[in-house]
């Protein structure tokens, strides 16, 4: 074979490929949902400990004391607010009461003994402002008569009445009261000039007289009821002394007296002093000679 000359090159036959068979459709797949973390599950009434890990238990942490604390300082100043209103309400409370009770209560006017005085024989008391106040009526004493009482006097104290009806009374006689006219006591008949001891615990009087009797001065203690008769023994049948009664100066009595005879007769009169501690009469010099 001449190099030069080439061979024709000879194909194979080329085969047709064989037929495409369809696939068959794909069923559909369920989407595919993202993994979630796990849920840590909130702590109950039983459980004890919840166990968590990593970064999520330091913020659970956090966020737990944050509430406690947000909720201490809430109650404490819901509770520092609450004692500042309970405060203001018992002041303004207090303040209210005391507010009316001061409005209720009026000032009290101080005691005068000179509004103490008998109007039309009843024992009264006349205010500075015109007020007049009835604290015994005679018509509640018949033996005090027409007239009524004569004289009335206030004790040292301002706690007691003295108060006298005279002749021509059918029944004279002391009575003393509380100052405003209540729980009245008589106390003697047939005496009169009713004056208060310094204490306001004895009553000094004398006892009425006609001619030839003697007049003497008497103490009554209102604690023991009794009487003593302070001249009973300074009189004779023949010198009898008719006392009056002068004012009392601490536990010494001014007096004075007249000495009459047994005919009633006047021959004499001096003045006098009575000790009320010892009751010892003193004799000061003679006015007047029979």
């Amino acid at each position: 074979m001449d190099p030069t000359t080439v061979p024709p090159i000879t194909t194979p036959p080329i085969e047709p490929p064989p037929p495409v068979q369809p696939m068959a459709p794909v069923p559909p797949q369920m989407p595919v949902q993202p993994l979630m973390p796990p849920v840590t599950p909130p702590p109950s009434l039983g459980a004890q400990n919840v166990v968590s890990s990593g970064p999520d238990k330091k913020r659970l942490g956090g966020f737990g004391v944050f509430v406690i604390l947000s909720i201490i300082i809430l109650l404490a100043v819901w509770g520092v607010v609450g004692y500042l209103y309970l405060g203001n309400k018992n002041k303004e409370t207090t303040d209210t009461a005391t507010s009316e009770t001061v409005e209720a209560t009026p000032t009290p006017v101080p005691f005068n003994p000179d509004e103490i005085q008998i109007a039309n024989g009843n024992v009264e008391q006349k205010t500075a402002v015109g007020e007049s106040k009835t604290l015994v009526k005679k018509e509640d004493y018949p033996g005090s008569g027409i007239i009524g009482f004569a004289r009335v006097s206030v004790s040292k104290d301002n706690t007691k009445l003295c108060f006298e009806s005279i002749p021509p009374a059918s029944d004279p006689a002391i009575y003393i009261s509380n100052v405003d006219g209540t729980a009245v006591e008589q106390i003697v008949k047939n005496k009169h000039t009713c004056t208060w001891s310094p204490d306001s615990n004895s009553l000094l009087y004398v006892n009425d007289a006609l001619g030839a009797k003697q007049i003497d001065i008497f103490a009554y203690s209102l604690t023991s009821k009794e009487e003593r008769n302070l001249t009973e023994k300074t009189s004779t049948a023949t010198a009898i002394r008719q006392y009056t009664l002068g004012a009392i100066d601490g536990n010494t009595i001014a007096c004075s007296y007249d000495v009459v005879n047994a005919a009633g007769k006047k021959i004499s009169s001096s003045n006098c002093s009575i000790d009320l501690v010892s009751g010892a009469v003193t004799d000061a010099a003679v006015v007047g000679t029979p």
